[in-house]
């Protein structure tokens, strides 16, 4: 963060009035042009009573028009939906600025919540950008007005501003020397998608984008729109909730609609306010999303909220498709730009043909408190340079620590022990096609279901619930089918996957890679929760994966592995009909390990390695 123009890289209470609370004469100024700032502070029940006011809801939209740099997030739209969707939890703070009852020349929607001392804009983490409504050129006297009568009326240490959309915004904020001493900042580049018909037909053009169009079309009935209908959005919207909050729990750890219970309605009441609150368009496949972008507009710009797409198509591209064939879409309409929005994720620089700033900032109650700022972003970025020094990355640090989190003494003491002495054999099955009998399918057995997968928590010591989805959407992009049946309560009783084709498989519990024959099919990584086990649930998946795997008529045989003293499990396989064919061997002694293969198996013995 910086002070100045320096840049780094980097519910209702009790206690709310009822009526407006006009501030005293720290709560006002006057700015250059001769207006006098009386800011009004309303929260609570008045804030709610203005929120509902036909007439101050007419003022703050012409005041959105105007306003320099509004964005969809600070419209009426998108604000009242929030405020609604998100009672329970957050107080609705508004500050008001007007000249005369008629004319509103300032407002900032503000959230507040009594129990954690936290102040949000209205948005809070979704709203991609942040600010306030001012008519030109008295935005930073509004702003300085308004923060000193929040500070005398709330408990307040400071406010982020993530992000603050325009370099004109900062500046009026920064030219106040009240405000200047209390503020710091950071700009953040933000990648962007210009709209250039010649550009975006070409692309549309090229042999590998049409390929992947013609796959698709092959599979079945193909179709891009936009959606403006409330009953088409109920149908589409549980599978665009599934893969969205599958890809963020495999990537960051987080799925936002499985963990905030009001997600679901905020998105439905943005959808309910339109435009410019909410543009949302699908690629689907026979009537089924394939492909989404959810987003929100500003003036001639498309603001990225959620891309979401299909992993089980991985292979032919679906959202790259959808992003060109919504920026063909675009280009009749007026907005010249997609705005694919801060961050840093790789993706989006493949689609970016332009950047610019935007700016990461906080403000403070008191000057000491951003001084202290200064002296904690002095020491992180000391504390980043070491790791540097050291060839680590801050997740890799995070990453560490949190195995040793997890890390028991018993887990310990056996790897201790397994580095001293340790065998490990791995039992090789098959089942060819001569063999399989009658398979029955189970109507508890559901292959690649999303949200069966998302139900898996940890049941293990060893197990994180990022690294299980992490993997799960790495293999469904391979197109290997996942196989699951789901407990009553919606979490994850078990799951098994298929590879459909393999010629080699690489088993790493014995650290060796099998040759398999031509048209065989591989099952692999069973598991149930603990709280599962016992009830047959392996045994009725493997029928159901067998009678799947059989139904291609070029599939010769079919594979499995298990270690050997897993007793249970291979009780279970071969009650299936599975034919023990051979092992492979791991062994360990005192940190070298040995690698061998039993006779009938084509794998070279490895010589002795450290571990």
């Amino acid at each position: 963060m910086t002070q100045g123009h320096e840049r780094l890289s980097d519910s209702d209470t009790s206690s709310a009035p009822s009526i407006s609370q006009l501030l005293p004469a720290d709560g006002g100024g006057t700015s250059r042009s001769g207006c006098r700032h009386d800011v009004s502070l309303l929260r609570g029940s008045a804030a709610k009573a203005a929120l509902a006011d036909p007439v101050l809801l007419a003022q703050w939209r012409c005041l959105w028009t105007e306003s320099p740099a509004s964005t969809a997030f600070q419209a009426p739209g998108f604000v009242c939906a929030w405020y609604e969707a998100y009672a329970r939890d957050w107080e609705p703070i508004l500050l008001l600025s007007r000249s005369s009852p008629d004319q509103l020349h300032g407002l900032w929607t503000l959230a507040w919540n009594s129990r954690s001392g936290v102040l949000t804009h209205a948005g809070a983490r979704q709203a991609e950008y942040h600010g306030w409504l001012a008519s030109p050129g008295e935005g930073g006297h509004f702003v300085g007005a308004a923060w000193r009568a929040l500070c005398a009326a709330l408990p307040v240490a400071d406010l982020h501003f993530r992000y603050l959309p325009a370099r004109e915004l900062l500046d009026s904020l920064d030219s106040d020397p009240w405000l200047h001493e209390r503020l710091r900042w950071r700009a953040v580049p933000r990648p962007l998608m210009r709209l250039d018909a010649d550009e975006i037909r070409k692309s549309m053009a090229k042999k590998s984008n049409k390929s992947r169009l013609n796959r698709l079309k092959r599979l079945g009935g193909l179709d891009f729109r936009q959606v403006t209908d409330a009953e088409e959005l109920e149908r589409v919207l549980p599978t665009l909730i599934s893969c969205y909050d599958f890809r963020q729990g495999a990537v960051n750890q987080t799925s936002p609609f499985r963990e905030d219970a009001n997600k679901l309605d905020f998105h439905r009441a943005m959808f309910d306010a339109g435009l410019p609150t909410c543009h949302l368009t699908l690629t689907c496949l026979d009537g089924v999303p394939i492909a989404g972008f959810w987003g929100a507009v500003s003036d001639h710009m498309l603001h990225l909220a959620m891309l979401i797409h299909s992993p089980q198509l991985a292979e032919h591209s679906p959202g790259k498709l959808h992003l060109q064939q919504l920026a063909e879409s675009l280009l009749d309409t007026g907005i010249d730009t997609i705005d694919l929005t801060p961050g840093g994720d790789p993706w989006k620089e493949r689609f970016a043909n332009a950047h610019d700033e935007v700016y990461e900032l906080y403000l403070f109650a008191q000057p000491g408190q951003a001084r202290a700022h200064d002296r904690r972003a002095s020491l992180e970025a000391a504390l980043k340079a070491g790791l540097g020094h050291l060839s680590l990355k801050p997740a890799q640090l995070r990453n560490a620590m949190a195995k040793l989190r997890r890390l028991r003494p018993q887990t310990l003491a056996r790897r201790i022990a397994g580095w001293v002495s340790e065998r490990r054999e791995l039992r090789i099955y098959r089942l060819a096609v001569g063999e399989v009998g009658e398979r029955r399918h189970d109507p508890r057995v559901r292959a690649n279901m999303i949200d069966a997968l998302l139900g898996f928590e940890p049941g293990e010591p060893w197990q994180t619930r990022q690294g299980y989805l992490s993997s799960a959407l790495a293999r469904l992009e391979a197109g290997e089918r996942a196989y699951t049946i789901a407990a009553e309560d919606g979490r994850l009783a078990h799951s098994g996957w298929l590879v459909p084709r393999q010629l080699q498989s690489r088993m790493s519990e014995v650290e060796q890679t099998l040759q398999l024959p031509p048209n065989s099919a591989c099952l692999y990584d069973f598991y149930t929760d603990p709280a599962s086990r016992g009830r047959g649930l392996y045994g009725a998946t493997l029928d159901h994966m067998l009678a799947d795997s059989f139904a291609d008529p070029s599939l010769e045989y079919v594979y499995i592995s298990v270690l050997a003293d897993n007793l249970a499990s291979r009780k279970v396989i071969e009650r299936a009909g599975f034919q023990y064919q051979g092992s492979l061997h791991w062994q360990c002694s005192m940190g070298r390990v040995r690698k061998f293969a039993d006779a009938c198996f084509a794998v070279p013995e490895e010589p002795d390695a450290p571990t």
